[in-house]
């Protein structure tokens, strides 16, 4: 019997619909090697420029593929239930478990003919799949904007981002890649594991802060911001603890200080708790369109502050500008296997550079922390104390902090 034009349609459709979610689940077989193609140099020539394209905007392209299966799924289910009642009379259940099954068949098929594809580096797959997301690109872009909308209205501040790779997957591409050069591989290091931080690791202490009275006369504090570069101060009434407010030195501009005191020119402090986590506060400074924070301790007093700058630090290293003043580095070498360290490098930091393995918790964020804890005291200048790997000296201090310790690493140690 020769199959009317209706169900000539309906082939020919239930075929395109069956081909084109073969090669979108190809496409998504291939973001296994996603790594490999945003990396590599030649990624555009080999895999298509606008498959490349979208491999740099993952999320984009997660949404797009899954958008894209979807609707050729749907369409191939409708059909081939439409085409097996009208051709053979089958119910539409059993049209529906025979999609299945050739979809699942496609599947293995489109998997291994995809890696098989980039393991030969030939991208072809890649770019046909591409082509097919265009259209479907800029409704996923809508779809979601859309869902980050209702995400916001309902749940709060949703964090974004285009990072497809698991902290272990990062994890793994720092360990497994020997082409990554040694700033590299530390960045990927200090990503992987900031969702440990706590801003008590990365908080300026209260002894370091630079703050004023309410009622400092304008001469002093323009001498005060002069002096220390700040762009916000705490200021506060009585005690240095009692804050009212912080100063912005920009809202000083075209103020009359003469006329009067600073209080109302202050702005409410954005107060957090020390184990607050470091993505945590990050989010929170974006959604709050602030930079700075005061950071209490568990009976309301101030343990130090907090700003955007110190957070970006955590991952990328110190960063120094134009009225930062040239200070000796953290941890300085002064003989074969002696070091001077401040006391306020991160335990960390101070493992990581020392190739140590001193126990870290919340309670000793800096190396200093660790001293006093393992004495249970302020030391005196000139003790010391024994960890594995090497013996601290308390060098210098400024009145009860420890400033200055002297690192002696035993024979068996090695530091870079």
């Amino acid at each position: 019997m020769t199959p009317a034009p209706v169900e000539l349609v309906l082939v020919v459709a239930l075929g395109a619909s069956l081909v084109a979610w073969t090669v979108l689940a190809g496409a998504e077989a291939t973001l296994a090697e996603a790594r490999a193609i945003t990396r590599a140099p030649e990624g555009a020539r080999r895999f298509g420029r606008l498959f490349y394209e979208l491999h740099r905007h993952p999320r984009r392209l997660l949404v797009s593929l899954a958008l894209g299966r979807e609707l050729a799924l749907t369409t191939a289910a409708v059909l081939a239930v439409a085409l097996g009642y009208q051709r053979f009379g089958l119910p539409g259940g059993v049209a529906l478990v025979g999609v299945v099954v050739t979809l699942l068949v496609l599947r293995g098929f489109a998997a291994g003919a995809a890696s098989g594809r980039v393991a030969a580096g030939e991208g072809t797959l890649g770019s046909v799949a591409a082509w097919m997301l265009v259209p479907l690109a800029s409704i996923a872009a809508i779809e979601q904007r859309i869902g980050k909308r209702l995400a916001h209205a309902f749940l709060g501040e949703v964090p974004g981002g285009d990072n497809i790779f698991a902290p272990e997957e990062l994890a793994t591409l720092e360990e497994g890649h020997d082409e990554l050069a040694a700033s590299e591989r530390a960045l990927v290091d200090k990503a992987v594991r900031i969702d440990e931080r706590t801003v008590r690791h990365v908080l300026t202490p209260r002894r370091d802060i630079i703050s004023v009275p309410v009622s400092i006369g304008p001469d002093e504090l323009l001498q005060v911001i002069r002096n220390s570069g700040c762009s916000r101060i705490p200021v506060y009434r009585g005690e240095p603890d009692d804050i009212v407010g912080i100063l912005y030195v920009r809202d000083l501009i075209g103020a009359a200080l003469a006329a009067g005191s600073i209080e109302g020119l202050l702005r409410q402090p954005y107060v957090i708790s020390a184990e607050k986590p470091v993505v945590e506060l990050f989010r929170e400074f974006r959604t709050r369109k602030v930079h700075f924070a005061l950071v209490l301790d568990e009976y309301g007093s101030m343990s130090g502050l907090v700003t955007m700058e110190d957070l970006l630090e955590e991952l990328v290293g110190e960063i120094r500008d134009e009225f930062d003043d040239d200070e000796a580095p953290a941890i300085q070498r002064r003989g074969p296997r002696t070091f001077v360290v401040s006391g306020r490098v991160a335990v960390h930091d101070f493992n990581t550079r020392l190739k140590l393995h001193v126990p870290e918790s919340g309670a000793e964020a800096t190396i200093a922390g660790v001293v006093i804890d393992r004495l249970g005291r302020v030391p005196d200048a000139g003790e010391t104390i024994t960890l594995d790997g090497c013996t601290l000296t308390v060098e210098e201090l400024d009145g009860s902090a420890i400033e200055r310790l002297r690192v002696d690493l035993w024979p068996s140690s090695s530091s870079a």
